[in-house]
């Protein structure tokens, strides 16, 4: 009995240094440099931040909404973003704007350095989901052009 309980033990031990052997050898081989994001990913990433920091919040102020941290990301990735912005706020429109991401629309006036007066007719009230249909038509205008 003595002896059983003895080589249980040891095999317990030679598995356990097997084990943690395998473990350091595989950590070893592991690429170790950060993981470099693609702009999808990273417009996925910022969108998330800026849709969990503005969630449940009604504010006149547009400022208050383009003026996240996470939205100043998504301007920063700059042109390689404008598909990505453009697919959500096309989204948005269908779904009656009910995700709230015609906000996105001021990003992609900023990105292309465009004049947010040029998207409003003066003495007509628009709103922000009127001023976001005038950059998806804007848009659209420079797909024809191309």
């Amino acid at each position: 009995m003595f002896n059983k309980i003895k080589g249980y033990k040891i095999l317990k031990s030679v598995i356990t240094i097997f084990s943690l052997f395998v473990m350091v050898l595989c950590s070893c081989s592991q690429d170790k440099s950060p993981k470099i994001l693609s702009v999808k990913e990273k417009f996925n990433q910022y969108y998330q931040e800026w849709k969990v920091d503005t969630h449940m919040s009604i504010h006149s102020d547009t400022g208050w909404y383009t003026s996240r941290p996470s939205f100043r990301k998504i301007v920063g990735l700059g042109m390689d973003a404008i598909p990505l912005i453009e697919e959500k706020l096309k989204r948005d429109k269908q779904s009656n704007w009910e995700n709230g991401d015609f906000f996105l629309a001021y990003a992609v006036v900023e990105i292309y350095g465009w004049d947010t007066a040029d998207f409003y007719t003066p003495g007509k009230i628009i709103g922000e989901q009127g001023f976001c249909d005038n950059v998806l038509k804007r848009l659209e205008e420079i797909k024809l052009k191309q």
